[in-house]
């Protein structure tokens, strides 16, 4: 009994009710699956209404990177708990997804070279990363100490769900040194707003900020194309600014 008008009434009133792209595009999809099914399993004989369910266009895109002075702030934030710290200091190094800094076992690390296997968690393909510093460097070799070859690098006593566990905690301290003075309600907030993924985001940024070239910048982060690059690499007022500082002189 669904109809083309039921799903494009259902979209108009999602996008009154300003809701976020992205979720309305999520209701399309679960509409998508359930109609699928429904004509898999011969529970319906017509067509997929939720084709007339347009989605609607998403802008992912961050401005928002991490400064040396915000970097400070956040490992001093971090300290006292070693596994955050750790995921911080790994995420900042690399510049894995979420899902791909967390998946590090102890048999990824090559500390001799200071290189360490990752897996991009949506190609399913294994890439490079590097150790950047010394205080890294003891940090792993702390936690190795502890763990089995084919134990995660990542990981608290006592907790079962790593992942939830840090978003959890690194929403808190993200919230008091950089999102307390953001309005939720500005269209642009998820841009300006600081989340895991910010700490690839500023991988990808100040290696930008270096002369890095997007092409080595989509090796190094393991992007699928250059475009997505060019989404990561911003340059700070700063930079742009010494650029042209006694230009005429």
């Amino acid at each position: 009994k669904i109809s083309h008008k039921d799903v494009e009434s259902l979209r108009s009133s999602l996008i009154a009710a300003k809701l976020k792209p992205s979720t309305i595009n999520d209701y399309r999809n679960i509409i998508n699956a359930i109609c699928n099914y429904a004509i898999k399993t011969d529970i319906y004989d017509g067509k997929n209404p939720s084709k007339y369910f347009e989605k609607l266009k998403v802008d992912n895109r961050r401005e928002k990177f991490l400064t040396k002075g915000e970097i400070k702030d956040l490992l001093e934030g971090v300290k006292s708990d070693p596994t955050l710290l750790l995921f911080t200091k790994l995420s900042l190094s690399v510049g894995g997804r979420m899902g791909t800094v967390l998946n590090i076992k102890k048999r990824d690390v090559d500390l001799e070279n200071e290189i360490i296997t990752l897996k991009n968690v949506k190609s399913n393909k294994t890439y490079n990363g590097y150790i950047t510093d010394s205080e890294l460097t003891d940090l792993l070799k702390n936690r190795m100490k502890s763990i089995g070859n084919n134990d995660f690098l990542i990981g608290k006593e006592g907790v079962k769900n790593t992942e939830r566990y840090i978003r959890k905690k690194m929403k808190v301290i993200y919230d008091e040194l950089f999102n307390y003075d953001l309005d939720p309600n500005d269209e642009n907030y998820h841009k300006y707003k600081v989340v895991n993924h910010t700490l690839r985001h500023t991988f990808c940024s100040t290696l930008g900020m270096k002369g890095v070239s997007p092409f080595e910048i989509q090796t190094l982060s393991n992007h699928s194309n250059l475009s997505s690059v060019m989404w990561y690499v911003k340059l700070s007022p700063q930079f742009s600014k010494d650029k042209v500082n006694g230009l005429y002189d």
